[in-house]
């Protein structure tokens, strides 16, 4: 897009500096939507392998994080929220027939990250104490626990594999939107390029986990 040249900062009105924040917010979505079909890809990968030699933990673990990322884009504080009528009435493209529409599956992925994932649920998580009486006399007790696993079927990941693709595209056009607003007040005068570079520092790796996530306080 910059053509290997740095970006500079843009000055302007309060209206220059809320496109320029909405431009951000947006491609915080369109990455964590990025991200979300590179790891569905990993899982197609999984699946191309003889059932008995898939890696379950890492189907779990992907499960997961394309969950959450997928979601970022709807109900984060961050980034652009995008909105759930992008999707239609339409079956989502998947590998076995469903009455679920596109809309429907969408509702159905946020409870899965809701109520599965991020939240434990009763109806997912089921556990009891019970006790036992030893071959000595003894009584033990003891937890017992089970719960469904975060691995499912390859129609899920292609539905959601489809989700995540319109809402790409959504958000693409959105921030390409915004920036064709940008330019032209631009343009028209209304903002101005400088000749001051933009150097953003993320938070340095040195920080202690422990300072970093506030279990610490800074001096």
């Amino acid at each position: 897009m910059n053509e290997g040249q740095p970006f500079c900062k843009i000055t302007g009105d309060q209206k220059i500096e809320k496109i320029k924040e909405k431009i951000w917010r947006i491609q915080l979505s369109v990455s964590s939507l990025e991200q979300t079909l590179r790891t569905l890809q990993r899982v197609w990968d999984e699946f191309q392998k003889p059932e008995a030699d898939r890696d379950l933990m890492l189907l779990e673990a992907l499960t997961f994080y394309a969950v959450v990322e997928y979601t970022k884009c709807f109900n984060s504080d961050l980034s652009e929220k995008l909105d759930p009528n992008i999707f239609n009435d339409q079956l989502p493209e998947r590998s076995e027939p469903s009455t679920l529409s596109q809309r429907e599956f969408h509702g159905l992925i946020m409870n899965y990250r809701n109520m599965h994932l991020v939240h434990s649920d009763r109806l997912l998580k089921v556990a009891e104490t019970g006790g036992v009486i030893l071959s000595n006399g003894e009584f033990g007790v003891g937890p017992v626990v089970v719960f469904r696993s975060y691995r499912e079927d390859l129609a899920f990941y292609s539905s959601l594999n489809s989700l995540a693709a319109t809402a790409l595209q959504e958000a693409v056009r959105r921030r390409e939107s915004a920036q064709q607003r940008l330019i032209d007040w631009i343009s028209a005068g209304d903002a101005k390029i400088t000749d001051e570079e933009i150097h953003l520092m993320p938070i340095s790796d040195q920080i202690s986990p422990r300072e970093m996530w506030g279990l610490l306080e800074r001096n």
